[in-house]
This record gives structure tokens, sequence and C-alpha cells, in this order.
């Protein structure tokens, strides 16, 4: 397959520092900002970006069912990635909606952390977002991501509407949140961060958990959550959760993550190809 690099034919803007914007007192500021926190607004003229990013009327579904991640003027994936100084296998990951039935583990995170409070919102970044993801980041890569706040000029143009389920602590306020992209017969989860300090409630799992919860109240067939790695424990833990399909780059094809077959994807050599950027084709 010919790599892909679409540009958007609007000129890209340069980068502003986001200036904070107090929320205005008719909101439900208890509702939304249990912190009483500011959240970021930023102000950019052009408005079509991402509407139909290739022009070429297909929906946010119809790339995530081939592996392809959308970003604000390209579509993109991958079937490698490096980790510990070797290349491994690259998996773009779905569950199956109709077949996600909890085990009894499962069901006992969601009733241990039946205290606190799930909200699902238009995304917006915030201040305590953006610590929440840094520390949570560290935490587990021992790295830092940009934060929200210098993305959202991006991320707010992405073809799909973007929802944050925020999770709140009945006392102590924002401990988790997951991004979650909306089409229009599946989700897409982007980032997920969640405090460090409540281990105990594996808010991991329960973010997720409730991720697929929001797909199935919008009768959504797929929930897609990016790639998996099975050399990273960061990436193959989307392996536990049941009803989950792996894409097969030979067979241009979903299959069962529990499956021979899946197993045998993994294994697999790389094939040994070279892109000839001249005939703009592989080389033969």
């Amino acid at each position: 397959m010919k790599p892909i690099r679409r540009e958007s034919d609007h000129p890209v803007k340069p980068r502003v520092t986001p200036e904070p914007f107090v929320i205005p007192d008719h909101l439900d500021e208890e509702l939304f900002d249990k912190t009483g926190e500011q959240w970021y607004f930023e102000t950019i003229e052009q408005t079509e970006y991402g509407v139909d990013p290739f022009g070429e009327g297909l929906t946010p579904d119809a790339y995530w069912a081939e592996g392809w991640n959308l970003s604000y003027y390209q579509a993109d994936r991958s079937n490698a990635c490096g980790h510990d100084d070797a290349l491994h296998r690259m998996f773009p990951t779905r569950y199956r909606l109709a077949d996600f039935d909890l085990s009894r583990s499962f069901r006992r995170v969601l009733k241990n952390n039946a205290d606190l409070e799930c909200v699902v919102r238009p995304f917006r970044p915030t201040p305590a977002k953006d610590e929440l993801d840094q520390i949570h980041c560290y935490s587990r890569f021992r790295e830092t991501k940009a934060p929200l706040s210098t993305i959202y000029a991006k991320l707010r143009y992405r073809p799909a509407p973007i929802r944050e389920l925020t999770v709140f602590h009945p006392t102590r306020g924002l401990i988790a949140f997951t991004l979650i992209e909306v089409g229009e017969n599946a989700s897409y989860a982007l980032r997920t961060a969640w405090n460090p300090d409540e281990r105990k409630r594996s808010l991991g799992t329960f973010t997720f958990l409730k991720a697929v919860e929001y797909a199935r109240s919008l009768g959504f067939e797929h929930h897609y959550v990016g790639p998996t790695l099975l050399a990273d424990p960061a990436f193959s833990y989307k392996l536990r959760f049941p009803a989950c399909e792996l894409y097969d780059w030979d067979a241009n094809d979903w299959v069962a993550s529990e499956s021979e077959r899946a197993k045998a994807m993994f294994a697999a050599p790389f094939p040994r190809r070279r892109w000839d950027t001249e005939t703009e084709d592989w080389a033969k």
C-alpha cells in the first residue's frame, strides 16, 4: 500500500497561546467544573477544517474501519512501532459492542466506583485536565506530552465531534477522563488519563468500561481504541477486554483477538520492502 498524506487546502494558521475564559454564571458550574476551574478558549477565524478533510465524502467510520487514525488534515496508520530498541508489529484495535459482556471482575470494578460521578460533554481543555494528563503520562511512560491546551486548535477541527467522559470524586474533584470521537456508528478513544494515587480503583479499566457503556447507549456497532502493541503492557492491556478485534493488514479485515490467526499475525516476520521515491511505488 502506498503511504498517504493529504494536505488541507486551508493555510496552516500559526499557533496562538490560549487565553483563559471564565465560565459564565448562567452555566451549571457545579455540573461542568467541580473545582471551579477555568477552561481554555481559542478564537480561530477559519472553521472549515475537518468538515470533510479529504474531499471524498467518507465518514470517520469508514477510515476507522480500515485501520486509519484521523487528524485535522490527514489520515495515518502504521503496522509497526519501536519498543525496547526493537521493531514490533502493531494492530488497530476495536470491540464488537453487541458481544461485549462484562466478566465478574469488570462488574466488580464498576461496583467499587459507584460513588464516582461520570459526565459526558463536549471536549474542552482545562488546567485541571492538563495537570492530570501530565501526571498520568509521567507515571506510566516516564515522559510528558504536549498539554491539551496547546493542541486544542487541532483537536477541535477533527472530522468527528469529540466528547469528554470526565470522572469526579465526591470530595477530590476530577480524577480521570477520556476523550472520545463520535462517528455515525462507532466511537474512537483518543486519550485517557487518571490519577495514579487512585490505583485501587482501577480507573483505567473503569473509564474504558464507561466509554463502552456510552458507545452502546448511542447504539453504536464498534468502539475503537487505537493500536495494540503486544510487547508493551501500556498497549497490550487492550486484549484483556471481551469482543476484541485486530486489523489484519494482509487481508484488510478484522479478526478476533483470541483466534489462532491473530496470534500468528503478531509472530509473522515483517515484509522487507523499500519505497521508491522516484517511481512513487514499492521497489520491485
